[in-house]
């Protein structure tokens, strides 16, 4: 039950097991298990899995090309490589399709190396996008709507505080100020509106 890093690991069984192991007493364990492991795991059937999903992450700056079934999550390709191009999710992706991978679909980001290796692995495949990344984007882009909407408030605050206070000097920009704050007003509602559609959607 505990998905974690060798430190994570460590703290799991100090704190909830009261049992104390070191993080190379953890590691030597994993390790002892890596040949078991990789023995069943490549002797698993993959035609039940009717949609793929893949991706690269990084480990120690080194690509692994990552492979999982939608339906189950079952992680079928978990592979450190030297490099990360076309030719190798290709060479991958046949070794899968060796143990019955045969996908309806599979789902990717934009990647174009992962993307050209399906292309020639597995024809006719689609490879649909995934919404991971647009979210992530979108993230970003309604942070930025907040900041523009948040100074557009800001200024129409000031230009208020401005006209609010008594002063001959004020007097003589009462009128610029006045159209001005109405200005400002109206930026401020399109701003609004704008953060708020788009965070709504």
């Amino acid at each position: 039950i505990c998905h974690s890093s060798f430190r994570g690991v460590v703290v799991f069984l100090r704190d909830l097991l009261d049992y104390r192991l070191s993080i190379g007493s953890v590691a030597n364990i994993v390790r002892g298990a890596v040949g078991r492991a990789r023995g069943y795991n490549q002797g698993q059937e993959l035609s039940a899995v009717q949609i793929g999903v893949h991706d690269e992450i990084y480990q120690a700056e080194q690509p692994v090309l990552v492979g999982a079934c939608a339906h189950s999550t079952y992680c079928y390709l978990l592979s450190q490589e030297e490099q990360c191009h076309a030719d190798t999710w290709a060479v991958r992706l046949w070794e899968l399709q060796d143990r019955g991978l045969a996908p309806e679909a599979t789902v990717a980001d934009g990647g174009a190396a992962l993307r050209a290796g399906q292309q020639v692995a597995l024809e006719g495949v689609p490879c649909r996008g995934d919404v991971f990344h647009i979210l992530y984007e979108w993230g970003h882009v309604l942070r930025y709507l907040e900041t523009l909407a948040y100074a557009a408030v800001t200024k129409r605050l000031d230009l208020e505080r401005q006209l609010a206070t008594p002063g001959k000097r004020r007097d003589q920009q009462k009128r610029s100020l006045q159209v001005r704050l109405w200005q400002a007003r109206a930026a401020e509602a399109k701003a609004v509106a704008l953060y708020d559609d788009l965070a709504l959607l």
